[in-house]
Formats: structure tokens, C-alpha cells, sequence
């Protein structure tokens, strides 16, 4: 039987591993949860105010001097989970996830985040009653777009996992008796440490970025020795396996950088002056992106689109269509 894990002095590696990879629950102190209401006092107070206060009253960045309405406040902190949720491939394992999700909570819960405890509440009741958002691991330059993609579920998108099964994220809530929540003032900046109000294509090329990264990795030498086998008879062994494994990585990240590549060219598109038309072969992968992809009118969950263009790269369709017009290329 494993013991609780309370959450306000520091947490040591033991009881770190005990949450992530045991399954022990979680629990907060007074100590705890008294900080991060006292904090939240101030981001409302601040809030009611209606001075200027960065990344509470005003937007981010090169908005930081535009304040912004209460309402503009929420559709802001959603939009930054949407636009970092771009992460693909392979999820991290339930053990990486959950582990990921109580440092959130050890972080958030310190004297400086402002977040509300009910939206830690939230990622408590998700570690104790086994419910693990659905996070790719691949494309994010540090963190950023893989926490967003545990944030998600929060507000009831993306998908989780329950006792193993996959499902859309009110789904998953709804199995363990739990509602979507509307994230508030400075949240979204907190569950995921970084500024994007209709941030457009910036978080896509973060990926793009991350996943290159990864590629040129996989494109240092398999081997940087050798070792005999066979009783040293063979002498001389190439690991040539081990690089055609690397190469086979490096395929399949480049179709992603492809994927998030077309979803650019296709959005800029809707930006060509009036009277000009693409080529015959332009316009058919545009025609065919246009099935699968809606245009951009503000911040969007990009993710399942990423994918989708994914696929139809790895199933040659984007070639056809090309071989349709210009005959076969090769």
C-alpha cells in the first residue's frame, strides 16, 4: 500500500516516484493550498483594478501596452493552450506524463504563479483517479508544447487515457466524474510558461524547430567505436542496423516538418493578392489540403490537422496528385 504524497514542503525523489510511477495520490497542505489562494487574491484584486498589470490586464509580448477586457482575459489563456498544443508522434509513457503534471503542481504551488487552486485541484483529482492526458513527445523546443498538450483536457479537449482506453478528453472527464473548467487571468501562462493572443503559425515552427533538432541528432554517427564479435574473428562490425534504425527516424520526422510546411503554405494562401492564381499542380495539393484543413480566422487546435497532413504525405497522395499533372516524376 502505498502512502499519500502531501504536496507543500519540499518533495523528495522517493515521493516523486511514488506519484509517478506508483500511483500514490496526492494531497495538498494548508501550507499549500494557502499560498496559492493568497496569490490568487492578488491577480483578482489586480484584475478588478483595471490598471496595467503585464500578462494580467494587458496581452504579451509586443501587446504588452494593449489591455485587454475580462472577456478578451479568457479567450487569451484557452488561445494558449490551443496554439502550443502542436506537439506529434509517439506520447510520452503514463509514468512521463504524470510526472510531468505533479511538477506542475509543485511548481504552481509556490508563492509567485497566481493560478487558482481549483485548477490544481484539477490535476490532482487527474493523478489520483488515473486519469493521464494524451501528450506527443516529438516537436517542442523545451516544454511548452507538451504541457499544453496535458492542459487541454482541463478545458475539454484533446484526448486522455482511463484505465488504458484512449477517449476524447469530456469523455475521459466525464468517467471520472469531472467537468471542463474556463481558465482565468495569467492561467494559461502558467500551465505552460509562455506568452502566444492569436499567435497564428509562431508555436508550428517551435515544432518544426524541435523536430530538425532531433533529426540532425540522429544524423551524428551510429557508432563512435567498435566491437569485435564471433570470438574476434569478425573483427570489423558496421552497426550499419543501428543507422538505417536512425534513418528511418529521420523519415518519419521529416514528413512532420513536410506536414507543418503545407499547413503554412496553405494558410499564407489565403493571403494572395486578388486576381492571381496558383499553378495547375499547386492548386490540386492546395484543392486536396482544402478537404482537410479550415482556414485561420484566429488561434486554433492545430494538432489533429498536423497529423492529418502527416498521413497524406506518408501515403504518397501529395505525389499523385502532382504525377496527375506533370506526369511521373521519377
Amino acid at each position: 500500500m502505498h502512502k499519500d504524497i502531501v504536496l507543500g514542503p519540499k518533495m523528495t525523489l522517493d515521493e516523486f516516484v511514488e506519484v509517478a510511477r506508483c500511483g500514490s495520490k496526492v494531497e495538498f497542505s494548508e501550507e499549500y493550498a494557502g499560498r496559492v489562494e493568497k496569490t490568487r487574491r492578488l491577480v483578482d484584486g489586480w484584475a478588478e483594478e483595471g490598471g496595467v498589470m503585464y500578462c494580467i490586464t494587458t496581452g504579451f509580448g509586443v501587446l504588452c501596452t494593449k489591455t485587454i477586457s475580462k472577456e478578451e482575459n479568457a479567450k487569451l489563456q484557452r488561445n494558449i493552450i490551443l496554439t502550443h498544443s502542436v506537439s506529434v508522434g509517439e506520447p510520452l509513457s503514463i509514468e512521463q506524463t504524470r510526472a510531468v503534471m505533479l511538477m506542475v503542481l509543485q511548481n504552481a504551488g509556490q508563492d509567485y504563479s497566481g493560478i487558482r487552486l481549483e485548477v490544481l485541484e484539477m490535476y490532482r483529482q487527474f493523478l489520483n483517479l488515473g486519469l493521464t492526458p494524451f501528450a506527443p513527445q516529438e516537436g517542442s523546443v523545451g516544454y511548452l508544447n507538451i504541457e499544453a498538450h496535458i492542459a487541454l483536457v482541463l478545458i475539454g479537449k484533446g484526448k486522455a487515457y482511463i484505465k488504458g482506453e484512449l477517449l476524447p478528453a469530456r469523455e475521459a472527464l466525464d468517467k471520472i466524474g469531472l467537468k471542463p473548467i474556463e481558465l482565468s487571468s495569467k492561467e494559461g501562462l502558467v500551465l505552460v510558461k509562455k506568452p502566444g493572443l492569436n499567435s497564428g503559425l509562431m508555436i508550428p515552427q517551435y515544432s518544426q524547430a524541435g523536430i530538425l533538432n532531433d533529426m540532425r541528432i540522429l544524423c551524428h554517427p551510429a557508432t563512435i567505436d567498435n566491437i569485435p564479435t564471433c570470438g574476434n574473428q569478425e573483427d570489423y562490425v558496421s552497426m550499419g542496423y543501428n543507422a538505417c534504425k536512425k534513418g528511418i527516424l529521420v523519415a518519419e520526422k521529416l514528413e512532420y516538418i513536410l506536414a507543418i510546411e503545407l499547413l503554412s503554405v496553405y494558410q499564407a494562401h489565403q493571403f494572395i493578392q486578388e486576381g492571381l492564381e496558383p499553378g495547375t499542380v499547386t492548386k490540386a495539393v492546395l484543392e486536396e489540403i482544402k478537404s482537410k484543413v479550415p482556414v485561420m480566422e484566429e488561434d486554433m487546435y492545430l494538432h489533429p490537422y498536423i497529423e492529418e497532413l502527416k498521413d497524406i504525405i506518408h501515403s504518397g497522395r501529395i505525389i499523385d496528385l502532382v504525377e496527375e499533372k506533370v506526369g511521373k516524376l521519377v
